[in-house]
């Protein structure tokens, strides 16, 4: 029986396949596949925390250390459960169905309507891995893509988590350095991170958008500032040595040089705002290659579009006070921070002032803004 939609004409369909099909923004997630065998605890909190709603045949599986994988320290003791966990990777449940609700079962009517609908599923919405096991989860969900498929998707979002070394594995995290507590690198990436990179640069993917959410959440580190003054002073003083100070891991992401827009949400909780700067400057030069595109503010002043980050930078201080600020692209390059007094104070409206300068002064020094 022949289908009623195809007997529309292709203008009516595709506008039809962008309503089913389009909600901007699909997560992927990873889960565990179990092997059927006697419950125990460490399969029930695996169950519990990677739950895998359907198993398909086709879907690349990876291994991944018990000990990485993150369950309570009981269940990490249960010596009846496996070593290394079969994971894979699955559409994610969205939080609201009413808004972002698609119907993916429409690719596989037919031949012919998953052909023509899936240029609008992979070309119109945002590939999102941003949860737990993000770097493998990416890669493996990629690397099952038909060629023609994979061509097609242009835009994805990626969660990079930075941590000491001392977590995890041995060969958990990228870069492998040895055992430091004051060693930052991404957390649970093993060497699917130089993978994942090789693929995004590659000719077999159109990725012209690519949004980085990057985390450095880690309150250790060698030498913690004992008062708010003593945290911008730090960050004053390591500004002006050897530049660039970039992250460990960033040379493999480099590969990828052939974006239109970049976005990067950075959230860190130590003084490294240099670093931070420094990296985001370095991706800028290499990942952007395209001809620039500028936009005019409100003073006439043109900024490059092709980039866009935001920061939220967060220090808990040893005397209990707490400083967060979030600072974005524009707002930074709108900003007419006067130099004045560079004297850090000690009332609330000194510090956030001395706070919003060093950051723009910072960001204009590693050539972001």
């Amino acid at each position: 029986m022949s289908s009623r939609l195809l007997k529309l004409p292709r203008e009516l369909r595709d506008l039809i396949y962008g309503y089913v099909l389009v909600c901007d923004v699909i997560p992927v997630q990873s889960a565990a596949v179990l092997l059927e065998a006697p419950a125990c605890r460490s399969t029930r909190g695996l169950e519990r925390a990677y739950p895998l709603r359907r198993l398909r045949a086709h879907r690349r599986i990876w291994l991944t250390p018990r000990f990485d994988i993150g369950l309570t320290s009981a269940e990490y003791d249960s010596r009846d459960g496996p070593t290394n966990i079969r994971m894979t990777y699955q559409l994610a449940i969205p939080s609201d169905t009413s808004s972002n609700h698609i119907e993916i079962r429409l690719l596989q009517t037919c031949r012919q309507i998953y052909h023509e609908a899936r240029k609008v599923f992979y070309g119109q919405n945002m590939f999102s891995f941003t949860e737990s096991l993000s770097i493998p989860t990416a890669f493996a969900f990629l690397c099952d893509r038909p060629a023609e498929s994979l061509k097609l998707i242009s835009s994805m979002e990626l969660a990079l988590v930075e941590a000491s070394n001392m977590r995890g594995t041995v060969g958990a995290h990228y870069p492998v350095l040895r055992r430091s507590t004051d060693s930052l690198v991404l957390q649970f990436a093993y060497n699917h991170f130089t993978d994942l990179c090789t693929l995004l640069s590659t000719t077999r993917m159109g990725l012209r958008r690519l949004h980085l959410m990057i985390s450095s959440s880690h309150q250790r580190y060698d030498t913690a500032p004992s008062s708010a003054e003593e945290c911008l002073l730090w960050e004053a003083q390591m500004t002006v040595g050897p530049r660039p100070w970039v992250a460990s891991w960033i040379e493999p992401l480099l590969k990828v040089e052939t974006l239109e827009h970049l976005n990067v949400q950075w959230k860190f909780d130590r003084p490294r705002l240099r670093r931070v700067a420094d990296t985001i400057s370095h991706m800028r030069c290499h990942m952007l290659a395209q001809p620039r595109s500028k936009l005019a503010d409100g003073s006439g002043s043109c900024i490059d579009s092709r980039l866009d980050f935001q920061v939220h930078y967060r220090v808990a201080v040893q005397n209990g006070i707490s400083i967060s600020r979030a600072f974005s692209r524009k707002k930074m390059f709108n900003s007419n921070c006067e130099s004045g007094d560079d004297r850090v104070r000690s009332s609330e409206e000194d510090l956030t002032t001395a706070w919003q300068r060093q950051v723009r002064e910072t960001f204009k020094a590693s050539g972001c803004l």
